[in-house]
């Protein structure tokens, strides 16, 4: 492409036996105007001679924190040092297609009212399309999938892979921050997404021409993956929800996370207490979100002076009753 815009391609890796490929795919790319940023969360193996030997032609930033900081906190690392008009998050469990990058970019250069992008996401073994290529957010907090890949709108962007305008991010942090570092891992590129869409007003789309491959891997158990999920849904509501939806909605929230965790109690205790030490997070943190979530609808009035019409919040509750009890099964 000629006058190509830098793009950061910004990676986040901890022990990852997925990494090699996830750095050889971004080799490949036919967009060649890039950076690539890795952030190495306290890794024991040795992963720079090999970014190094495979990238040897790219500029690239190698950036090792002494501990696991988290995904949120160490994504925002790689985002503070970004020197492209654009940041490409890529997860190290991820693949890129060859043109994914180029067809990123050009979609975002043509649509300028559009703040990120998402590729297309399929699962590496077997390429079938991955849900997390395109939801919807409903008011209890359930994620939804759009069965219809022709729907190029999306709630946010799924964090395995996107491409996102820098001056969005800016004007989208608190503090420095994009991702918000309380969460650590799971629900903040979500709460992140709402954040961007309240204080710019602009949309998420997916685009269906570019191709990531991911490569699903179980990372820890199902209890923590339910402390982290219940703690980090609840917060997410609590930042961004209108103040009416909050009082309407929040009871049915809590309510909905108290059967299950009676449920699992009886099925699976140590998952059961796990929603229990998420719910007793949020109490014990209160104070802290409420300044938090000053700042995000500080956002949303800055937004409305600019623009009639803001994002919504889908509502579907029989589909979310589906998807909670799916969840109960796992």
């Amino acid at each position: 492409m000629n006058n190509s815009p830098l793009v950061s391609v910004v990676i986040l890796t901890y022990n990852s036996q997925t990494l090699q490929r996830c750095i050889k795919s971004i080799g490949k790319t036919t967009y060649k105007n890039i950076e690539v940023i890795l952030v190495d969360n306290g890794s024991k193996n040795d992963i720079y001679s090999f970014l190094k030997k495979e990238l040897s032609h790219v500029n690239i930033q190698y950036i090792k924190n002494s501990r696991n900081v988290g995904h949120s906190e160490g994504f925002n690392i790689g985002f503070r040092v970004a020197n492209g008009k654009y940041i490409m998050k890529v997860d190290d469990d991820v693949e890129l297609d060859r043109s994914c990058i180029e067809n990123l970019v050009t979609y975002l250069q043509s649509n300028p009212d559009v703040a990120a992008a998402q590729p297309l996401i399929l699962h590496k073994e077997n390429g079938q399309y991955l849900y997390v290529g395109s939801i919807f957010l409903d008011v209890l907090g359930y994620s939804h999938p759009i069965l219809d890949i022709s729907n190029k709108k999306t709630f946010y962007a799924a964090g395995a892979a996107f491409m996102i305008r820098k001056k969005v991010v800016v004007q989208a942090s608190f503090e420095g921050c994009f991702f918000d570092p309380d969460y650590f891992i799971y629900y903040d590129e979500l709460d992140a997404c709402w954040r961007l869409r309240l204080a710019t007003g602009l949309d998420i789309h997916v685009v269906y021409s570019a191709k990531a491959y991911h490569n699903p891997i179980k990372k820890g158990t199902y209890a923590r993956y339910m402390y982290f999920y219940t703690r980090n849904r609840l917060m997410t509501l609590l930042k961004n929800h209108t103040t009416g939806n909050l009082i309407k909605w929040l009871p049915i929230v809590i309510f909905l996370d108290i059967i299950r965790m009676l449920i699992l109690l009886l099925t699976d205790p140590e998952s059961g207490f796990a929603i229990l030490r998420g719910l007793e997070w949020n109490l014990l943190n209160l104070k802290k979100n409420l300044k938090k979530r000053t700042i995000v609808q500080h956002m949303l009035k800055k937004c409305l002076t600019k623009n009639s019409t803001i994002p919504m919040v889908k509502i579907n509750l029989l589909e979310s009753y589906r998807v909670f009890k799916e969840q109960l099964k796992h």
